[in-house]
């Protein structure tokens, strides 16, 4: 037996041998048949909380074709996290690179990535964060991949006005990993380039885009420079720029005037049945108060009692017919849909929406048109879930691509959401607008050039409002802010703003919208609203929300005047509800013009309004004047008894200027010990001024507060400022050329202003 065995021994290791190489080529056979997964996320490791990021994913087919969707959950750290999904298509045996676009509004330094198709996972991948960047910091892209510089730039020690270490963030762009979504661009707040790139259309528009928001492009060959030196050039040259010109303004995948959707539009619907059940047991109790009453005086059969559960179930069923013809129980929404045109002509359009879903079960929206759908990011979410400790909560699931969708699913008596609509319908033509001071007050010009009516217009300046009215295709308008040597105010020393009159002072946009809607104001003190009649009240109401929209639409821009119109033939999407459609309450279609203020009239009168000069530092020479510092990066001033700060006047004639306006709101109160002072360069002292919010300085009086070489300082002194602090106030300069041929002593040079 021993002898037979060891004759067929090596026969059975070769078959042993044999199995397992046909083990391993079933087993590698098996894994080329199935489809594969990378995933990368962010720039080489490296997260942006509370920006968008890329998820980039390899995909690997096997031998058959593959349709699938992607998806990833956002907020993992958190009670609630969404899941966003982007569907897939691979023929058989093809590779394809993937890219989603993510924004993690919390820490997450762990994505995993799942491939699924029919509800079941055929691959998974998990990214992991090499580093997680906090929302508040500097993000410099280096588009030159040199790593040098990306560390002596992560490395430079910068602290705010309070002291606080600001964190600096350069992360090296290869050209595969530059940003080719607007929404990723928007993620940087400076991109450092050797030149701009040329071969692709798209990026240079998506950089034109992302300057326009406040980006800083440095354009700088580096290739034979130290890098500390380099570094510290470039982060200089962004604070330069972001003094001047303002940070990065980022959307997201918001609109700026998403937060006053909420405030502007309502849904006229109960928040549940709770009304009716309420009502419903008043009722109730009447009746069954009434029948007992009835049967005790009656003193009848105890079985004649069953009238009172009986005349319940009437009522209930009453009930429930009621509340089927008010369609109490049914979905409904309102839209609205907001075409924004800025100075330069960029017009951007998008369409909010405001749904009330009475259900607790998972719903999916979607639009008539396909349009992308998508939640307001911080619009309430009223879903209450009952968790244990440490248990995670699916929220939406949010699917991009050709046939977008939001799948809601958080559990609510009532779902209520804010959504952006990407629907980008948009007046056709263009619209011609242009602003300028004159000697009797401020004219505006409007030509509508497009398809479209412009109905129920108005216009808002910083100066004051006027009532447009209708401006048809082809239509113009020209309208004036007369100018008056009156300033009305009210018991708090606020100046009240008249219809088609000049405002003294530029004040802030929601109170000249509050004059607009409520003209009253400026005469009577103790004005309501209430005291009008329904249709009036309504109307005004119907004015306020769309202004208030629009103040959340123009919300950090700088501005000067806007005209707010209705475009009523542009027609809000249809929300489809599970593919039924949903009943629209309430729409509006608005469009929101940004005009531009033209510093000089024909005629040589200019007029330089507010923030056209950047606030600089001051502070006393050697010779006991004052002198200019750099760029004053803070307006708010706190913890001194004392602060100097200046404006450089650039491309103004000095002894044109007739008036100069100084003026703050808000400000640390009325009744504060505060004095604001100006410098008197032909007497070289401090002059104070009556009043430390704002004032207006005349004739001699102004040209003595301008230095021959354009300078005019400020001070502002109060010990109420080392606790409360103090909004520094901003200028503005009036007056007319005497002549169009100025000479070098007439004219101010360049001194860090704006010119004309």
């Amino acid at each position: 037996m021993k002898r037979r065995f060891n004759e067929i021994k090596p026969l059975m290791i070769v078959t042993a041998i044999l199995a397992l190489l046909l083990l391993g080529c079933a087993w590698a056979l098996a894994e080329e048949d199935g489809i594969r997964m990378e995933a990368q996320v962010g720039y080489d490791g490296t997260v942006l909380c509370g920006r968008w990021i890329p998820l980039r994913m390899e995909l690997i087919a096997g031998d058959a074709p593959y349709e699938g969707q992607v998806c990833v959950d956002i907020g993992v750290k958190h009670a609630y996290y969404d899941r966003l999904c982007l569907p897939v298509s691979l023929d058989a045996g093809e590779t394809k690179m993937v890219s989603l676009p993510l924004r993690p509004l919390v820490e997450q330094d762990s994505f995993s990535v799942t491939l699924e198709s029919e509800g079941v996972i055929d691959a998974q991948s998990t990214a992991m964060a090499q580093m997680l960047v906090p929302e508040d910091a500097l993000v410099i892209g280096v588009a030159s991949g040199q790593l040098e510089l990306c560390e002596a730039l992560s490395a430079i020690e910068e602290r705010s006005i309070h002291g606080e270490l600001e964190v600096i963030c350069a992360i090296p762009l290869s050209e595969e990993s530059f940003p080719n979504e607007r929404c990723e661009l928007e993620a940087f707040d400076a991109l450092v380039i050797g030149a701009t790139p040329a071969g692709d259309e798209r990026i240079r528009e998506n950089i034109a885009a992302w300057q326009k928001k406040g980006g800083v492009l440095i354009e700088r060959n580096m290739a034979q420079e130290d890098a500390a030196l380099t570094a510290q050039a470039i982060f200089d040259e962004i604070k330069a720029q972001q003094i001047e010109h303002g940070t990065m303004q980022r959307e997201s995948y918001n609109y700026a005037y998403g937060e006053g959707l909420n405030s502007s539009l309502r849904v006229n619907r109960g928040e549940g049945i709770l009304p009716a059940v309420l009502l419903l047991t008043a009722y109730a109790l009447l009746a069954g108060g009434g029948l007992y009453l009835l049967m005790k005086r009656l003193d009848r059969s105890k079985d004649l009692w069953i009238a009172i559960p009986a005349a319940c179930a009437v009522l209930c069923v009453l009930m429930a017919a009621m509340g089927a013809k008010m369609t109490l129980n049914k979905p409904v929404s309102v839209s609205a849909h907001v075409t924004h045109i800025d100075r330069e002509g960029g017009v951007q359009a998008q369409e909010l929406a405001l749904i009330n879903i009475p259900s607790q079960e998972r719903v999916t929206v979607t639009t008539k048109d396909g349009c992308p759908v998508s939640r307001m990011e911080y619009a309430g979410f009223s879903s209450w879930v009952k968790m244990d400790e440490g248990e995670m909560a699916l929220r939406d699931v949010i699917v991009q691509g050709d046939a977008p969708s939001l799948e809601l699913i958080g559990q609510a008596t009532w779902k209520k959401r804010a959504l952006l609509i990407g629907h980008d319908a948009a007046p056709k033509g263009e619209i011609v607008a242009s602003a300028h001071m004159e000697e009797d007050g401020l004219h505006i010009a409007v030509e509508n050039q497009t398809d479209q009516l412009i109905r129920d217009a108005v216009l808002l300046t910083e100066l004051g409002f006027a009532r447009v009215g209708d401006l048809a295709a082809g239509g113009k308008t020209e309208i004036l802010l007369a100018r008056t040597d009156e300033t009305k105010e009210d018991k708090d020393g606020l100046q009240l703003l008249e219809e088609g009159v000049m405002a003294a002072y530029q004040e802030s946009m929601h109170r000249v919208m509050d004059f607009c809607v409520d003209p009253e104001m400026a005469y009577d003190a103790q004005f309501r609203r209430s005291s009008l009649d329904e249709a009036e009240q309504s109307r005004r109401i119907d004015l306020a929300n769309r202004l208030s929209l629009a103040g959340h639409a123009l919300s950090g821009t700088e501005l000067d005047c806007v005209l707010i119109g209705e475009t009523p033939e542009i027609v809000c999407q249809q929300l489809l509800l599970d593919g039924k459609p949903v009943e629209r309450q309430e729409q509006v279609s608005m469009l929101l013009l940004e005009i531009p203020f033209e510093t000089q009239s024909p005629d040589g009168h200019f007029y330089h309004p507010q923030q056209r000069f950047i606030r600089m530092e001051a502070a006393m020479g050697a010779d006991g004047r004052p002198v200019l510092g750099a760029k004053k990066s803070a307006s708010y001033a706190e913890q001194k008894e004392e602060v100097l700060f200046g404006f450089a006047l650039d491309g103004v004639q000095a002894a044109s200027v007739e008036r100069l306006y100084v003026a703050s709101t808000p400000y640390v109160g009325r009744d504060a010990e505060l004095t604001l002072a100006y410098y008197d360069h032909q007497k070289g002292v401090w002059t104070a001024l009556e009043r430390a919010d704002r004032a207006t300085l005349e004739g001699e009086m102004a040209r003595a507060a301008i230095s021959g070489q354009g300078e005019v300082f400020f001070r502002y002194t109060g010990k109420e400022m080392m606790e409360n602090g103090v909004r520094l106030p901003e200028i503005a300069v009036e007056g007319k050329n005497m002549s169009d041929t100025a000479t070098d002593e007439t004219m101010i040079g360049d001194n860090g202003g704006e010119s004309q």
